[in-house]
């Protein structure tokens, strides 16, 4: 038997009330071609996790928005791994509503900026930074934080006032540990570990991404770099090994205008610290 067709106001992810309430049937609500991702929820057959948040979306006060971590993959933050998915999806409403309840769904109540993105409603990005605070470590919580100084329209005067405006006191604490520590400039979450490694090893704060010039112009822009003392570090991830020779043709060039270039593997950060911090000083001494 072909199945009745559904009402063309309904979207791919729509609420089962709202398909009641349109006529359609309970028996072609519980049919093989719709999925059901949360109670009261219906949405065609995907794969797409960002379906499965617009699907909840259909449920949710039009005051509410994803939140907290869910907030932060939307945003495209880095997160730790156990973070990284949208097993559990966060969500914020005001102050005083009710919260949702539905299998897989973290609600949290308190009064945010929402933006919409690609038609889902998330948190700021400063209230998504500033909340967190309760889900991260504080080296983590910077490592977030650089990348959002190297957003357009971001610096630390604007993450402090974020953190300020930031209701409640959960959290706080570990926010004005990071906002002491985050750094405009950084490449990546690794170099951001290195940074606060260094700050740990008490080394002098180095530029970061600091661009390197001779007479004839810009040379490169290096991870680290010490201009003073003319010293640069290089992080060498796993994606510089298909340009290795690259890699050593541009600290070669380094090399040759005086600079002294430190190379710096994971190996180095997981295995060698002590090695690579006793360099570190000898040639910053």
């Amino acid at each position: 038997m072909q199945r009745r067709s559904l009402p063309r106001q309904l979207g791919p992810q729509f609420a089962v009330a709202e398909a009641r309430s349109l006529g359609v049937p309970p028996g072609r609500l519980r049919a093989r071609d719709l999925q059901a991702p949360f109670r009261g929820v219906r949405m065609s057959p995907s794969d797409d996790e960002l379906c499965r948040l617009l699907a909840l979306q259909t449920v949710l006060p039009s005051s509410a928005g994803f939140s907290h971590s869910t907030a932060a993959l939307l945003w495209l933050l880095p997160l730790p791994l156990a973070l990284q998915s949208y097993a559990a999806l966060h969500v914020t409403v005001p102050a005083g509503a009710p919260r949702p309840r539905r299998q897989g769904v973290v609600a949290h109540r308190g009064d945010r900026d929402l933006e919409v993105w690609r038609t889902l409603r998330r948190t700021s990005l400063g209230a998504t930074w500033c909340d967190l605070a309760t889900q991260l470590s504080v080296t983590e919580l910077v490592q977030a934080g650089d990348v959002i100084l190297n957003r357009e329209g971001w610096d630390v005067p604007a993450l402090e006032q974020a953190v300020a405006e930031h209701p409640g006191q959960r959290g706080r604490t570990a926010l004005r540990s990071a906002l002491r520590l985050v750094r405009p400039g950084s490449g990546s979450p690794r170099e951001t570990l290195l940074r606060l490694l260094f700050a740990e090893w008490g080394l002098p704060e180095p530029e970061l991404n600091a661009h390197v010039s001779n007479e004839a112009g810009w040379l490169a822009t290096v991870d680290f770099l010490w201009r003073e003392q003319g010293v640069v570090a290089e992080y060498y991830g796993a994606v510089h090994g298909p340009t290795w020779k690259q890699d050593l043709a541009r600290a070669a060039l380094l090399e040759d205008e005086g600079l002294r270039v430190v190379v710096i593997t994971d190996d180095d950060v997981r295995r060698r610290q002590l090695e690579l911090r006793a360099r570190l000083e000898r040639l910053l001494a």
